[in-house]
């Protein structure tokens, strides 16, 4: 995911070109997401451009606590044209909330690491401008699967493929994927 991330502002701001600053709001440094895989990941894919991470704000994914490193980036000493954030309240309760409220115009520009409905409202209305997609309802239709295929004594994991490929949504194709509906319930017996 932060690969995807990484590629797409690589794209936007190639190397010789004016350089573009990213503050990055993500989970604990001890999670086994945030460091190993999305930070590794998003400064892969900026090698060589000219865009760059010049915070990074590592805090618990709850609502107050990503909302005060939100706060930090956009108070902070040197100003962001991207705010990366991958954690629900960073973008969703942050970061949306504070764009909707400024009329100045001065406010980076969005990019959330996972999807959800409110993110996707957010692709559709252009408040976010980029979010790594990996097909969550894909990844649902396979866990039930699996969890089928355990329950039936046949369990093992579906063969290498059919697991879902990252791609990035912008507002442009944004209205081509879909989620679970909101009130969804499943249940195995």
């Amino acid at each position: 995911m932060g690969r995807s991330v990484g590629t797409f502002l690589a794209r936007r701001h190639p190397a010789g070109s004016p350089p573009a600053r990213i503050g990055f709001v993500t989970g604990p440094r001890e999670s086994g997401w945030s460091p190993p895989l999305l930070e590794a990941g998003l400064h892969e894919g900026l090698a060589g451009s000219a865009a760059r991470v010049v915070v990074t704000r590592h805090a618990d994914s709850g609502l107050r606590e990503q909302l005060r490193e939100v706060e930090e980036v956009l108070r902070g000493g040197e100003p962001v044209d991207y705010l990366l954030g991958t954690a629900p309240p960073a973008i969703e309760g942050g970061a949306m909330g504070g764009l909707a409220a400024r009329s100045d115009g001065d406010f980076p520009a969005l990019i959330a690491s996972y999807i959800s409905h409110s993110v996707l409202r957010g692709l559709r209305n252009g408040t976010v401008i980029a979010v790594p997609y990996d097909d969550p309802v894909l990844q649902g239709r396979l866990g039930v699967r699996m969890a089928l295929a355990a329950m039936s004594g046949r369990g093992g994991l579906p063969p290498r493929g059919n697991d879902p490929r990252i791609e990035l949504i912008v507002p442009d194709n944004a209205d081509r994927i879909s989620l679970a509906p909101a009130g969804l319930r499943l249940f195995l017996e």
